[in-house]
């Protein structure tokens, strides 16, 4: 690893040792706004916003912490909120983990290791969580993708990520790599019953690049790989895994990633989908991957944009 490599591996997104960017992260907290709009969005953000979101998603209203402290066993009830809930509640940990390391307030760190702990003792032994799967009666892990679990598991990893790199602690990452294993050992062999299923949400591909660029454990990278690689290979048809939610352009499946050339389907998941395949591309440089992501970017852009009058 070069020095400068080691000097920027504390960024936000760690591309430090990508090398297929013309850009390098710096590392968090060697640059900050000081006054004017942006300073004072960031001071609303850890004065007010973040405690506001800590009232709710840690209380009775939100019930984000207390699916977890529920699927520790150590809480009674049942799941409250929707299947993403679990990874609204890691994204809120990651804006408090950025306002931590802004101001080093201890009291924010001891909050997100209690926090920590609760997520540990939720983890089942082989790495698995999600809380609306392993609260619910009935429901099974893997089996239906409108249950999110691919967008929580891709904010867990990436909110653990940035807990590592601003604390240098490893509680948070390593409940992220024990799930991350668990996913590897799911959905790297070609099973039928999993290759398709993971396509929901497509936030799993740039959480799983961050993970390895955090590790250096380069079967997550692959992992991303392959879940780019067998999308769009499939009869668009229902099938056990999809039933309840929408299948074909709606969640960019119709058209492999390398021959599509037109951005089609849920704004949110499409972005993530490509936002992903940019992070593959950062690491292993493949020109089929920019060259369709440019075509992508050209078509958004130019024809796919429009200005709002309010």
């Amino acid at each position: 690893m070069s020095s400068t490599s080691k000097m920027h591996s504390n960024a936000i997104t760690n591309n430090s040792q990508s090398p297929f960017v013309k850009l390098k992260s710096i590392n968090f907290g060697d640059c900050s706004w000081t006054k004017g709009f942006w300073a004072e969005k960031v001071k609303s953000a850890g004065d007010k916003m973040l405690p506001y979101m800590g009232d709710l998603l840690c209380g009775d209203i939100g019930h984000g912490l207390n699916n977890f402290k529920i699927a520790a066993g150590e809480k009674e009830g049942e799941h409250k909120g929707f299947y993403w809930h679990d990874g609204d509640f890691y994204k809120f940990m990651e804006a408090k983990m950025y306002i931590y390391g802004l101001t080093k307030n201890e009291s924010l760190l001891k909050e997100l290791d209690e926090y920590i702990a609760v997520i540990g003792r939720a983890q089942e032994e082989d790495g698995y969580i999600h809380t609306h799967v392993q609260i619910t009666d009935g429901v099974d892990r893997f089996e239906n993708r409108k249950y999110h679990e691919m967008y929580n598991f891709g904010h867990l990893f990436i909110s653990a990520s940035v807990h590592f790199r601003i604390t240098g602690q490893r509680n948070f990452l390593d409940i992220a790599v024990k799930m991350a294993n668990l996913l590897h050992a799911y959905f790297m062999p070609d099973t039928k019953h999993y290759q398709r299923f993971g396509f929901n949400q497509t936030q799993i591909m740039g959480g799983l690049v961050e993970l390895y660029r955090t590790t250096s454990d380069k079967k997550y990278l692959k992992l991303a790989e392959k879940f780019i690689n067998r999308r769009g290979t499939f009869e668009i048809k229902h099938d056990s895994t999809t039933i309840g939610y929408p299948i074909g352009d709606m969640v960019q499946e119709r058209t492999p990633l390398r021959e599509s050339e037109e951005a089609v389907g849920h704004a949110v998941l499409a972005l993530y989908y490509y936002a992903g395949a940019a992070d593959v591309y950062a690491e292993t440089g493949e020109k089929a991957l920019i060259d369709a992501l440019d075509k992508l970017w050209e078509n958004v852009t130019g024809k796919k944009c429009m200005l709002l009058e309010l």
